[in-house]
C-alpha cells in the first residue's frame, strides 16, 4: 500500500479511467519514508559478514568471527567501539541537524 505513493500519475489516472481504483494511504504517514535513500540495517550486514565468514571457514584457517568483529571495531582497546562512535556521529552531524518534525502536518 506504502509503494502505490510512488507510482505515476499518468497510470493512475489511465487505471481510474478504466475503473480500476489504487487506494493511496495519507501521503504524510509513509512519503518520508520511501524518499530515503542509501539506509542500510545494520544487523543485515553483520549477519552477511557472519555467513561469509562461515563459508569461507570451511576452506582457509580464519580466526573467529565475533574475535575479527572485535578487533575491526575496536573493542579490544577502546572502550567504544567504531560502529557505536560512527552511529553517534551520523546522528549528532547529519540526522538531527536536517530533521525537523512537524507535528501539526506530520511531516
Amino acid at each position: 500500500m506504502a509503494g502505490s505513493l510512488l507510482l505515476d500519475k499518468r497510470l493512475r489516472s489511465e487505471c481510474k479511467n478504466q475503473g480500476a481504483t489504487i487506494h493511496l494511504p495519507p501521503s504524510n504517514r509513509y512519503e518520508t519514508l520511501l524518499k530515503q535513500r542509501h539506509v542500510q540495517e545494520l544487523d543485515g550486514l553483520l549477519e552477511i559478514n557472519r555467513m561469509t565468514h562461515k563459508l569461507l571457514s570451511k576452506y582457509l584457517t580464519l580466526d573467529s568471527f565475533d574475535a575479527m568483529f572485535r578487533e575491526a571495531n575496536h573493542n579490544v582497546s577502546a572502550p567504544y567501539g567504531r560502529i557505536t562512535l560512527h552511529v553517534f556521529w551520523e546522528l549528532n552531524y547529519d540526522f538531527l541537524p536536517n530533521y525537523c518534525y512537524n507535528g501539526s502536518t506530520n511531516r
